[in-house]
């Protein structure tokens, strides 16, 4: 799936969904991964987050990419579990990024964090604009307990409509950006005087 922006007929920029199959092929999915879980993990606390913590933390890094470039660094699918947001084929992946030798699970305490083992010499997909995003959400979401993270997506717009369908289903990515959407200031100014005079001057004017 790819998610853009488009110049609609008032001049505003608006966000469009637009669904093309296999316009991003596996190979670029698993790299975008592994460049994404890596900025995230390097900029944790420790170099370390839960894995609870990790796979939402792939989620918002995603949704404010979405909000901020117009489209997401992943392009992953993320289901709604029980406990939240989940990137498909989440837990093979992981299995894949140890294989890599890039992150390790630490076994000591009841956490047993995911800890970033190698960096990378360079990121092909994600720039300093991502990266700064992935600092952000990591350095916000590393702070917060599995259960308080879980229990914020649980107020994602995205992840209650999917959990509405059934078990598992996927997350409307653009419905799920809903939650961290700043308000507009445009919407939130009193109407001007002369606003209101042309208003008056129509003869069928919605109250609101």
């Amino acid at each position: 799936m790819s998610y853009t922006t488009k110049l609609s007929v008032d001049g505003k920029r608006r966000m469009q969904h637009v669904a093309v199959e296999g316009d991003m092929d596996a190979k670029e999915k698993q790299e975008r991964l592994i460049e994404a879980v890596v900025a995230l993990l390097d900029a944790a606390p420790g170099k370390r987050l839960q894995v609870t913590n990790l796979n939402k933390a792939l989620f918002y890094l995603d949704l404010v990419a979405l909000r901020d470039r117009g489209s997401a660094v992943t392009d992953a699918v993320y289901l709604a579990y029980e406990r939240g947001p989940v990137a498909e084929s989440y837990k093979s992946k992981l299995e894949q990024l140890t294989n890599l030798g890039i992150i390790i699970q630490d076994e000591e305490g009841m956490a047993k964090p995911i800890v970033l083992k190698k960096a990378l010499p360079s990121f092909r997909y994600l720039d300093d604009s991502h990266r700064q995003m992935a600092t952000n959400v990591a350095t916000h979401i590393g702070k917060q307990s599995a259960s308080d993270v879980s229990g914020w997506s649980h107020k994602n717009p995205g992840w209650i409509a999917a959990r509405k369908r059934g078990e598992q289903e996927p997350i409307n990515m653009l419905l799920a950006m809903q939650q961290i959407m700043e308000h507009d200031p445009w919407l939130d100014e009193p109407v001007t005087e002369q606003e209101q005079l042309r208003l008056d001057e129509k003869e069928e004017t919605v109250p609101w």
